[in-house]
């Protein structure tokens, strides 16, 4: 298999994740279409919203990630294409576990779950990246090891958020609903990869 159909494979299964998404926010049946009916509508959305943007946003960054590694990775073997699979898995059960995060909101054990399947797709980005790491013939010869390093920490971090985020949620389930759509957040201001 080529870079370029395994690339365009695991940006269709993100896309269609990313999409899957949206349709965990239901509108309930006999809903009221006055203003005020609409308004309450809405602010009853508010941690559905929150659980979908958080998926959604967190998509985009496995996107982003996963585009960063493949930017250094010349050639594929089948290990990297297995660990590919393994990481579109993950992604695959995004949107359950966000659906099943939007059932049941205040339940911490859920908010493990949902952070167990994020994790699994960090934790196989970091897979494949370690592994092609691993194999100097598959990378880009330009690769240095500060760069290899830099994104090492960056594929690192995102696990260790939602660690938080699931422990906060034991706590208070709203502060750990909010802890993961920090993650996002916090690679959206680094400045550099």
């Amino acid at each position: 298999m080529g870079l370029d159909r395994l690339n365009s494979l695991t940006d269709g299964v993100l896309g269609f994740a990313m999409t899957l998404l949206v349709l965990n926010v239901n509108v309930p049946e006999g809903h009221d279409f006055s203003e005020q009916g609409v308004l309450q509508f809405l602010a009853g959305l508010e941690r559905d919203v929150v659980i979908y943007a958080a998926s959604f946003f967190l998509i985009a960054r496995y996107w982003i990630e996963h585009h960063l590694i493949f930017h250094f990775i010349r050639y594929v073997s089948r290990a990297v294409v297995w660990l590919s699979f393994l990481f579109m898995f993950f992604v695959t059960m995004l949107p359950f576990a966000t659906k099943l995060k939007g059932a049941y909101k205040d339940d911490a054990v859920v908010a493990a779950i949902f952070g167990a399947v994020h994790s699994g797709c960090w934790l196989s980005l970091l897979a494949v990246w370690r592994y092609a790491v691993s194999q100097p013939e598959l990378m880009n010869p330009h690769l240095d090891s500060v760069m290899t390093g830099r994104i090492t920490r960056r594929l690192c971090l995102g696990p260790f958020v939602i660690l938080a985020a699931v422990g906060l949620s034991y706590v208070d389930i709203r502060l750990g609903n909010f802890e993961f759509l920090t993650i996002p957040l916090i690679y959206l201001f680094q400045l550099r990869v």
